[in-house]
């Protein structure tokens, strides 16, 4: 999955977990990221957390099928 935002960055984000109806809960294959939120009619929403060494940082997601 690649996530882009408004401002121009990047991130690629491999990742497992479990998909329940249109519920997840992913963890990326590092260990540092996890999303976890709801996929629905092609929009996902979710909220995004990232340990890096700098802190822990947290925000939401949301996303529209291209």
């Amino acid at each position: 999955m690649y996530l882009l935002n408004d401002a121009g960055g990047d991130t690629r984000f491999v990742a497992w977990g479990q998909m329940t109806g249109s519920q997840f809960d992913l963890v990326s294959s590092d260990g540092k990221s996890r999303l976890k939120g709801r996929l629905r009619n092609g929009v996902l929403d979710a909220e995004w957390i990232d340990e890096r060494e700098g802190g822990r940082f947290q925000g939401t997601l949301s996303a529209e099928r291209r």
